[in-house]
């Protein structure tokens, strides 16, 4: 039985962020940059972070607010409530892409490289999901199928969050976040040492949406939960996985091109 531990997801991600910020400090001061202004990068990464994650739920659950919330909105503060608690959950794309859109507007209001500044602060965001995975672990905001194997993990009825996780503790479930922990801690390894032995020649960002992409894509169909939302046969995470490594193919295709033409070498 896994029992549930108080505010796990708060724990985690308070240990998410600050693995973040060592990996970044880390992978920072071997390459030239500043570190009160990565510091102060990280702060606006991490304040669109938020931002992009609780929007991205908010939007892929526009049907459930519709369905949930209509017949309660008769003012602007039970609008404003309404849309809060519809948003009070939070999606990992929409934070990442908000956390890279805050690394881009911090670059350019300070004049800085922003593949540079780039590289660095996503060499730490797999560190911070892989944490993230064990608070969702531990606290039952979604989980794996029907599973009876070895590392089954069988919540109880603690874990259960009405209208999220209703059938949570009926059967034994597989461990797809602890699974996704370990690979985005593996995808941390593999970017800081891409990234500390060829610096800013290729695009971590880049390598990070195409690795991740793909681990993403698979390990949903071993999710049991439908909050992520699903269109079609795949889920909307997997639509975006999808999106990522596909635009991920397209930019390497045209920076090859110009690498050819300029006979640089940089692909990515």
């Amino acid at each position: 039985m896994l029992a549930k531990l108080s505010d796990p997801y708060i724990i985690c991600a308070a240990a998410g962020l600050l693995g973040c910020l060592l990996v970044v400090f880390f992978v920072g001061t071997r390459r030239p940059h500043d570190r009160v202004r990565m510091f102060v990068c990280c702060l606006f990464a991490l304040f669109f972070m938020f931002i992009g994650a609780h929007l991205l739920f908010f939007l892929v659950g526009l049907p459930h607010f519709a369905q949930n919330y209509g017949s309660s909105i008769y003012d602007i503060q039970s609008f404003f409530t309404a849309v809060f608690n519809a948003a009070s959950g939070m999606v990992f794309y929409g934070g990442l892409f908000g956390a890279l859109l805050g690394v881009v507007i911090f670059c350019r209001i300070n004049h800085e490289n922003t593949r540079s500044y780039l590289n660095a602060a996503c060499c730490g965001f797999p560190m911070m999901h892989a944490f993230g995975r064990l608070g969702c672990t531990l606290g039952g905001c979604c989980y794996g199928i029907e599973y009876h194997g070895i590392m089954a993990i069988q919540y109880t009825q603690e874990h259960i969050n009405p209208g999220i996780s209703d059938h949570i503790a009926d059967v034994p479930r597989f461990p797809v976040q602890p699974l996704e922990a370990v690979l985005e801690a593996a995808i941390c390894v593999l970017l800081v040492v891409i990234y500390l032995r060829n610096g800013d020649r290729y695009s971590i960002p880049a390598i990070y949406l195409f690795v991740y992409g793909i681990v993403r894509f698979s390990d949903e169909f071993l999710r049991g939960d439908t909050i992520r939302g699903l269109w079609g046969p795949f889920s909307t995470s997997q639509w975006i996985a999808l999106c990522c490594v596909i635009g991920v193919m397209i930019y390497v295709l045209i920076r090859h091109q110009k690498a050819s033409s300029s006979s640089s070498g940089d692909t990515l």
